[in-house]
């Protein structure tokens, strides 16, 4: 009921605004944020059978795709094919009305007014990714995601997620229709759905790098950079089924390469060091969770190994976490065991949802086999002076610790020469 009351909201959202805004405040209501509701109502359905409830949600269902179609989508041209993928996307004008004072802040180092309206749009479009805020989305003169928060545009960059999320809600909405025994509106959403993942091979999959990569249309390149999300398509089943044992193996040697199994305490969510809170090394619980049910979900014996080794690792990090401060944590940081996150605009949150939800599935995949010590080890403050399990750990967290010390003294230095985290104590105001 609870589950069904929470839906019940959304769907009366969605009847109101054609859409789910970013919050739930009338300033909210030109951004949305990842579209998972069609997928959280899946979740329901299954658990329940509850066919009646479908058919009375299923227009909106619909009215809710159909926003992210008509207001997300752009075309890519590819060895002279057009493809249609989806990419966040603000339409308001202004700095973040929950954010106003940093926002404005932030804009003072930019010249023109054009430049500072195209500023606050990058920032609440980046909201509406979800990472707000992360390299991921910076664009510099050069291509690189070398810069600082100026050079944020996530609205030049079409997301391997976000697409593979599209491709999920077609599939489930091809579903939804034929189990309702709407045999022509199944065929458009599957349809729609065998369109995504062709557009999803043709653009974002990279034979040389083995990986699907974000696409940076400005400069018509790929963005050969590790992220998590990169691994979404595995999570949604956005891949030519036929071919998964390629896919399989170049993601498990992709994932060698980058070397991000050095981090003792998760997976990062990048691998640049900017004190921006979705990049290194900052471990975020979504990120695990579709990293790990993406591998587990191929049945490949190799990756299943992969993601229970990911699955430990998480567990851990929470657990000692949690018997040393009683309280889980929204992120953690992926080179210390049992240590939070940090960076970004706020203090470390309390909690947290997700945080939560991504530990029961966990230990209801793999808790049959997940070992923890039953007392943890003395609360590091950095991972030089903790002793692990093995000799493994100890040479992991050595080398994560000292690329942490030298990415964070460059991070350092480009924040005291930029200025981009100063305390807001006086907004300019020329």
């Amino acid at each position: 009921d609870t589950v069904k009351g929470m839906l019940s909201n959304f769907l009366s959202i969605v009847r109101r605004y054609g859409m789910i805004p970013n919050g739930g405040r009338l300033y909210y209501l030109m951004r949305s944020q990842p579209p998972l509701f069609i997928p959280m109502f899946d979740a329901y359905l299954e658990a329940t059978g509850d066919t009646d409830f479908l058919e009375d949600s299923i227009e909106t269902l619909e009215k809710e795709f159909d926003f992210w179609m008509k207001n997300h989508t752009v075309t890519i041209d590819k060895d002279g094919v057009n493809y249609r993928l989806a990419v966040y996307r603000d339409q308001s004008s202004g700095p973040r009305p929950e954010s106003y004072r940093e926002d404005v802040y932030s804009a003072q180092w930019l010249h023109s007014e054009e430049d500072r309206d195209r500023f606050y749009s990058e920032l609440k479009t980046a909201a509406e990714s979800g990472w707000d805020f992360s390299t991921r989305w910076f664009i510099n003169s050069n291509g690189s995601t070398v810069g600082n928060l100026t050079n944020t545009r996530i609205k030049s960059i079409v997301p391997v997620d976000l697409n593979a999320i599209i491709y999920w809600n077609a599939k489930l909405l091809s579903k939804f229709q034929r189990r309702l025994n709407n045999t022509v509106a199944a065929d458009k959403y599957e349809s729609i759905a065998k369109e995504w993942i062709e557009a999803v091979e043709k653009v974002l999959w990279h034979d040389e790098v083995g990986s699907w990569l974000d696409y940076d249309m400005d400069n018509h390149m790929k963005r050969d950079y590790f992220y998590p999300s990169n691994l979404a398509p595995l999570w949604t089943g956005c891949y030519d089924q036929s071919r998964k044992d390629y896919y399989v193996t170049s993601i498990l040697k992709y994932l060698d390469k980058t070397n991000i199994k050095v981090n003792v305490g998760g997976i990062p969510t990048t691998l640049v060091h900017s004190g921006e809170q979705w990049d290194y090394p900052n471990a975020w619980p979504p990120l695990q969770y579709i990293v790990i049910v993406g591998l587990e979900s191929t049945g490949d014996e190799a990756a299943k190994r992969a993601a229970y080794d990911w699955a430990e690792k998480w567990i851990r990090s929470n657990y000692e976490a949690y018997v040393s401060t009683k309280a889980m944590f929204e992120k953690y940081d992926a080179t210390v065991i049992g240590e939070t996150g940090g960076g970004g605009e706020y203090e470390v949150q309390l909690g947290f949802g997700w945080s939560n939800g991504v530990v029961m599935e966990l230990l209801s995949l793999f808790g049959d086999r997940l070992q923890s010590r039953a007392e943890p080890e003395e609360h590091p403050a950095n991972s030089a002076r903790n002793s692990y399990d093995s000799l493994r750990q100890v040479v992991s967290i050595g080398i994560a610790f000292a690329g942490t010390v030298a990415a964070g003294c460059l991070g350092a230095v480009l924040c005291a020469k930029y200025q981009l985290r100063p305390k807001y104590d006086n907004i300019p105001t020329s």
